[in-house]
């Protein structure tokens, strides 16, 4: 039986400088880690903290630095940044200077359950492989072609604006649903560039926050539109 190999201080400080660097996508977590193993996607390397077939072994506090977490995962797997390019998206979604990871991470993975065929992210959008951003997509970063500092796509492109009218009826043509920044909404020049702008009224108005959160506003318009 072959031994389970051991991570070594300089292969664990190596692959520090390589994340910084960006050559990697850190995925964190047994359930993540031994789901995209098992599909057979390639990978550079796959951590454990205790001896199993095919992975290396890693001691907590390595699992913790290579993870960039707070708390030391069980398993890390580190994979080459996914390189896809959508092909005629008919179902896209286009975050504007998103700039939260954690938001990033969540309109992707809401943008795979919904089917869409790309997700495009503005110049000034956060990281969408950063360690936070691959955690909230739920794996989805591998399920749905992603475009960094991307114009707007060539589609019917609908904008979001919270004080602007609902608009409940699917696009009939190949469409685009921009979301953008948290602060101050979309830029001037997406904005000037979309075929419509929609918004979500509050149920409860009187009570409702000023605004949602901007994955939520997305989960809730691809909703709408897919279920309809």
């Amino acid at each position: 039986m072959n031994e389970t190999p051991i991570l070594t201080k300089r292969q664990y400080l190596d692959y520090r400088q390589r994340i910084q660097a960006g050559d990697f996508v850190v995925v964190a977590g047994e359930h993540r880690a031994q789901e995209l193993v098992a599909s057979g996607r390639r990978y550079d390397i796959w951590l454990s903290d205790v001896a199993i077939e095919g992975a290396t072994q890693a001691t907590s506090e390595q699992l913790k630095g290579i993870s960039q977490l707070a708390t030391a995962p069980r398993m890390v797997l580190l994979l080459p940044i996914p390189q896809t390019v959508p092909e005629a998206p008919k179902r896209a979604l286009y975050l504007d200077e998103v700039q939260d990871p954690g938001n990033v991470g969540t309109c992707i993975r809401t943008a795979a359950w919904f089917g869409c065929d790309a997700v495009y992210l503005s110049p000034g959008c956060a990281n969408p492989f950063s360690a936070k951003s691959v955690q909230a997509s739920g794996n989805a970063i591998f399920q749905v072609p992603i475009v960094r500092n991307a114009e707007l796509p060539h589609l019917w492109v609908v904008g979001t604006d919270m004080g602007s009218p609902w608009q409940a009826t699917t696009p009939t043509e190949a469409w685009c649903l921009v979301v953008g920044n948290e602060g101050h909404g979309m830029s001037q020049a997406v904005r000037a560039a979309t075929s419509q702008i929609i918004g979500i009224p509050a149920y409860a108005p009187e009570r409702a926050p000023e605004s949602l959160n901007v994955a939520q506003a997305a989960t809730a318009i691809l909703a709408a539109w897919t279920l309809q």
